[in-house]
């Protein structure tokens, strides 16, 4: 028995279907350990066992976490995995504690950073030893990015030789399949993320006031979901007026997004940080241009002046720049460079990259011949 977990049902159902179909196919049960959300069925239907646990991910409540602590213990204690395979901080944290107590081996993944390395808050530096810990006990590690593996290295969080990389969760070409672009004279940016600071909604909405100025022809959307917690109340409103305004189109959150990136013109992510952004290989795929942050991860998938365009990360005049050079490219400059990053992320992205090489690693720990 394999275990797959994660902080959400949403993520081992979007992120993780081609490694559970590789396990299964490789001959492996598989056993989910998540929180249960809307998804939990749908990763049912995948063929997995799934068992529930609760994980707060903004949480600094130290009741909670060690409740989180105690579930792993008490959930990988019943299932008895011969290994298992973490994604996300809390449970690559808690799970692996818990798993090496039980003597089982762990293969994490550091997906990426988020907020606390963000912004370095207090909370940095309890987060950085626990990975110390975490990390020199777990059987492999992998991350999606090299500015990450080489920020853990510099921080001494894992020794060089222990840190592999690995192109992100992959992507499935043929669920992103090439799309022929629209010949319309009309512009269409579209924004693939949740509405929160950290992935650049500000920077976006303030890029297409500038932009709007300037060309009547352009279009903006956002695709995903809008947190209305305490922490992101202005946003959130500053982003309902924009919607209310027809500054921007929101599309609401969707599952599949394939027709919305189709229908557009080039796929936007202006993050301040990121593991592997899935919505620049999901545009990439597409056939779309891409307008990103020069910041780890994002870098990683857009080749600059070749597949798309880096900006200056929260700075919305750069942003608003390099998005202006999309509108101002013919048609055939914009499918040339949707063509090269078709090419790019099939070559190096490829879901099949990715779980082959999950596969040879997890025969390595085991020590199957």
């Amino acid at each position: 028995m394999v275990v797959v977990s994660a902080n959400t049902s949403w993520n081992i159902y979007n992120f993780r279907r081609p490694l559970i179909r590789g396990l299964h196919a490789a001959g492996y049960s598989v056993c989910v350990v998540a929180p249960q959300d809307k998804y939990t069925e749908k990763v049912r239907e995948l063929g997995c066992e799934f068992r529930e646990i609760e994980i707060w991910p903004r949480s600094t409540n130290i009741l909670r976490e060690i409740r989180t602590l105690y579930q792993y213990w008490r959930l990988y204690s019943s299932i008895k995995p011969t290994l298992v395979l973490q994604f996300t901080v809390k449970p690559v944290l808690y799970g692996t504690i818990a798993a090496k107590l039980l003597g089982t081996k762990v293969l994490n993944t550091i997906t990426g950073l988020g907020a606390p390395f963000i912004w370095q808050t207090s909370v940095t530096r309890v987060i950085e030893l626990l990975y110390k810990v975490t990390l020199r006990i777990s059987d492999g590690v992998y991350f999606q990015n090299n500015d990450d593996r080489l920020l853990f290295i510099r921080r001494s969080l894992i020794k060089e030789s222990r840190a592999q990389i690995i192109p992100g969760s992959g992507i499935d070409l043929n669920r992103f399949p090439l799309a022929p672009m629209s010949r319309s004279t009309e512009c269409t940016f579209l924004f693939v993320g949740r509405g929160i600071r950290d992935k650049g909604i500000v920077e976006y909405l303030n890029a297409t006031r500038i932009l709007t100025a300037r060309y009547s022809y352009v279009r903006f959307q956002l695709l995903g979901a809008i947190p209305s917690s305490r922490t992101t109340d202005s946003i959130a409103i500053m982003l309902q007026s924009a919607i209310n305004e027809e500054q921007i189109e929101y599309l609401g959150d969707f599952e599949d997004v394939y027709p919305m990136i189709c229908a557009a013109t080039c796929v936007v992510l202006p993050s301040y940080r990121e593991g592997l952004p899935r919505s620049l290989l999901e545009g990439s795929s597409t056939g779309r241009p891409l307008v990103a942050t020069d910041v780890p991860g994002c870098r990683d998938v857009v080749v600059d002046n070749v597949s798309g365009f880096l900006c200056r990360p929260k700075d919305s005049e750069d942003l608003a720049n390099k998005m202006e050079k999309i509108v101002l490219l013919s048609h055939r400059s914009r499918e040339q460079m949707g063509l090269n990053g078709r090419k790019y992320v099939g070559e190096n992205y490829d879901a099949d990259i990715v779980v082959s090489k999950v596969l040879r690693e997890i025969e390595e720990i085991l020590n199957i011949v």
